[in-house]
């Protein structure tokens, strides 16, 4: 069952179960099309995979099975894929951190600043 997470973890914009505009990867990291569009090149900044559109929940079994509620909050801190280093600007994560890239190799330490 997926879990329908109730944000983006980059932006924290909202969305809502019947949002068409959430993404998920196959571990349920769950982002807006824009951000996915504009900042992550369709690739899920926290293990690599595909983002792809989430599933709609329809309304009787939302009744039965609800979204959850919690707010996710962690995009980008462990993993960042060769094809989109040279695409997300300096600071858009927000602290000191060591990246796995693609291959499970580590990248150097990096300070960057935060964004927002």
């Amino acid at each position: 069952m997926l879990q329908l997470r109730p944000n983006c973890e980059c932006c924290d914009r909202d969305l809502p179960p019947d949002s068409a505009e959430a993404r998920i990867c196959s571990f349920e990291c769950t982002f807006c099309a824009e951000c996915v569009e504009t900042r992550l090149n369709g690739m899920c900044p926290n293990c690599g995979g595909e983002l792809a559109p989430r599933p709609i929940r329809p309304a009787a079994a939302l009744e039965r099975f609800p979204a959850q509620a919690e707010r996710v909050t962690k995009c980008a801190t462990r993993y960042i894929p060769d094809s989109l280093s040279g695409y997300i600007p300096d600071g858009f994560f927000g602290s000191s951190v060591i990246v796995l890239v693609r291959g499970g190799r580590l990248a150097p330490k990096r300070t960057i600043s935060p964004v927002i």
